[in-house]
């Protein structure tokens, strides 16, 4: 058993030791914690977590000099809870698959830490309001709507740096997840969203995995997002289908501010082919402001197993937004059935005839560099041949 105490000097031959009781850690376990004897206030075992924080604050308040832990051992336990009441805490778990919390609610409290544990609600992870911190290691959090951010202005916001952390949720009728506040900065993790509960119908509205509005800023690099119908039956009709990662997007009061994407050498995978019909959006811009970069990230896009008059998307871009999203997809016979921005698309066909004046790409053995400009060949085959300089299968002129 842990408890306050100040320094000790204990003399051994030749030796001086000094020795430091472990002041700013509290331990939560799901057992009975043992009983000191005598009894002591300042007991450093609880059953709760708000009662381990509520400890913590009375007899040894964490500061940015004395940081405070709460160590979690195996179990569940009840929600970490801040509203602006402490600071410079690390709540730290056995592992992800080993402790678990009801949720973190949090308003208004920087410099937190969470490490090795795991989140699982079910509505919503994580909900973070108004400004704060925090830094986050090998945590699962589980949830409808893994995290959700509201509450700043537009002088403060949030920040918070996640490493190894897997955000694991659903497809509900509105957003997965939503940040308008905050810059996340989020690497070697996982996004993982798919359907669960009752299945889109034809006229259902699209649905959002991630959301971006106002201030909300995230960095994603050397990590993987995955979109999939998840436990929706394969006779799942949906007349529009999901996208990925909407930028502009509003839900909700949001402040004034430009979204921002940046997608790093990461995996981006939006696959619907297990249901009938849907369709599968990567990327979209909406709204006034916006901005999206996408160095070396890879894109994995399918949509339903039915005929449809709709190809995936890589981007959708609405209004005049800052994008850097170049991406070239692997060589082949046949064009990427998708759609996307002018320019930003390249592929090489392989099977062009150089000297067919008709500009046929089908029985040939020449490799052209094709580049998607839908504004000028139009959408039914949206490719222009560089080598050739006109569109593709098309004479020049």
């Amino acid at each position: 058993m842990r408890r306050f105490c100040a320094s000790l000097l204990i003399v051994v031959p030749a030796l001086l030791v000094s020795v430091e009781a472990s002041a700013g850690t509290m331990e939560v376990r799901q057992t009975s914690c043992p009983e000191p004897n005598p009894p002591a206030e300042d007991d450093t075992c609880h059953e709760t977590i708000a009662a381990a924080i509520g400890a913590l604050l009375a007899y040894d308040p964490p500061s940015a000099s004395n940081p405070g832990l709460v160590d979690i051992g195996p179990g569940n336990f009840d929600t970490i809870l801040c509203l602006g009441n402490f600071s410079h805490v690390t709540f730290r778990g056995v592992s992800r698959t080993t402790t678990t919390v009801a949720g973190v609610s949090i308003g208004s409290c920087p410099n937190l830490g969470f490490e090795t544990l795991a989140v699982k609600n079910s509505v919503v992870g994580v909900v973070w309001g108004a400004t704060g911190s925090s830094n986050w290691k090998y945590v699962d959090v589980v949830a409808p709507k893994p995290w959700v951010d509201s509450g700043c202005n537009a002088t403060a916001a949030t920040s918070h740096t996640m490493h190894g952390v897997r955000w694991i949720g659903s497809l509900p009728t509105d957003y997965g997840a939503r940040i308008t506040c905050g810059t996340i900065s989020f690497e070697l993790g996982e996004i993982r969203m798919s359907g669960q509960g009752t299945a889109p119908g034809p006229t259902s509205p699209s649905r959002y995995a991630l959301t971006l509005a106002g201030r909300g800023k995230l960095s994603i690099s050397k990590s993987a997002i995955r979109v999939g119908p998840g436990t929706w039956p394969s006779n799942t009709d949906w007349g529009l289908g999901v996208v990925a990662l909407s930028v502009g997007r509003v839900f909700g009061a949001v402040p004034v501010g430009t979204p921002t994407l940046v997608l790093r050498d990461s995996v981006l995978n939006v696959d619907m082919g297990k249901i009938l019909r849907a369709n599968a959006t990567a990327i979209e811009t909406v709204g006034a402001q916006a901005a999206v970069s996408t160095p070396g990230t890879g894109f994995l896009l399918k949509r339903g197993s039915q005929p449809s008059n709709l190809w995936p998307a890589r981007l959708v871009i609405g209004g005049n937004h800052a994008i850097e999203s170049n991406f070239l997809w692997p060589a082949s016979s046949t064009p990427p059935q998708i759609r996307s921005v002018d320019r930003a698309d390249t592929f090489v066909e392989t099977d062009c005839d150089h000297a067919d004046p008709t500009g046929s790409c089908s029985n040939g053995e020449t490799s052209h560099l094709m580049e998607y400009r839908a504004g000028q060949c139009g959408s039914t085959d949206p490719w222009y041949d560089v080598v050739r300089r006109a569109c593709r299968e098309r004479p020049p002129g």
